[in-house]
């Protein structure tokens, strides 16, 4: 049983007896995003550094679309018949939630600590307000053995493209997935070359960050299937993992 309190403006809320669904997935991720967005409250309140509290952000982020896209799949698998509107009113906060981590993505100390209150209120508001009114009446169409995606750690997958260039001549353009500040994986159709190995070094253009120069990267596994895992040279800023997060292709 969660022991969940949820401070929002519009008075505290107990989550196993407010907002609980009982479709075990379902709850499993909304308690975990309230989570999540108390956690950066506490990290403003904390006097926690600018890179910090953006790290906490983008994880929100993530984790959000994560969710969204989970209930959305689970919805059209159940044949939900008011799944348009589902998904527009999913698509309404996202669009705000993206201007209000904009915001975040630049701010100084001061500023960061002004607009953070502001995604955690409009996240706690939006997603009670959600849950009560929107997903209670789904609930029926919520069923599913899949298991709930767990946060990625600020690793996020991404739209974003790459093109890359090997050592010894060869180059090709694959779509960015879970980047970290020294990883990221990049999908390739197949079949992979074969002269694609294990420690092959190369250079790669993450767009939209690289527009003239390329950074150095190592192949760190090879998936056949689906691509190559590479850990690149010098760390990624997490403002630099934010631009590419906000690409749309």
């Amino acid at each position: 049983m969660s022991d969940l309190i949820i401070p929002c403006k519009s008075g505290t809320l107990n989550f196993e007896q407010d907002l609980k669904l009982n479709v075990p997935s379902i709850d499993k991720q909304h308690e975990q995003l309230f989570l999540l967005a108390i956690g950066v409250s506490h990290a403003i309140q904390a006097g926690a550094d600018e890179e910090s509290i953006r790290v906490s952000a983008l994880e929100l982020e993530a984790y959000v679309q994560e969710h969204l896209s989970f209930e959305e799949r689970l919805l059209a698998s159940n044949n939900y018949p008011q799944l348009n509107s589902h998904k527009l009113a999913h698509s309404r906060f996202v669009k705000t939630n993206s201007e209000l981590q904009k915001s975040l993505e630049s701010c100084s100390a001061g500023t960061c600590i002004k607009q953070a209150p502001k995604l955690f209120d409009m996240l706690t508001e939006w997603l009670s307000d959600h849950i009560l009114r929107v997903d209670r009446m789904a609930v029926d169409f919520m069923t599913s053995n899949e298991v709930a995606p767990k946060p990625r750690n600020a690793r996020f997958k991404l739209s974003g493209r790459a093109l890359i260039e090997f050592e010894g001549g060869g180059g090709m353009t694959g779509r960015l997935e879970n980047i970290s500040q020294s990883s990221l994986f990049l999908h390739i159709p197949p079949p992979i070359p074969a002269w694609i190995k294990e420690k092959t070094k190369a250079k790669i253009q993450l767009m939209p960050l690289d527009q003239k120069n390329s950074r150095p990267c190592t192949v760190i596994r090879i998936e056949p299937e689906r691509g190559i895992a590479l850990e690149i040279t010098g760390q990624l800023s997490t403002s630099n993992i934010y631009q590419i997060a906000q690409q749309t292709p």
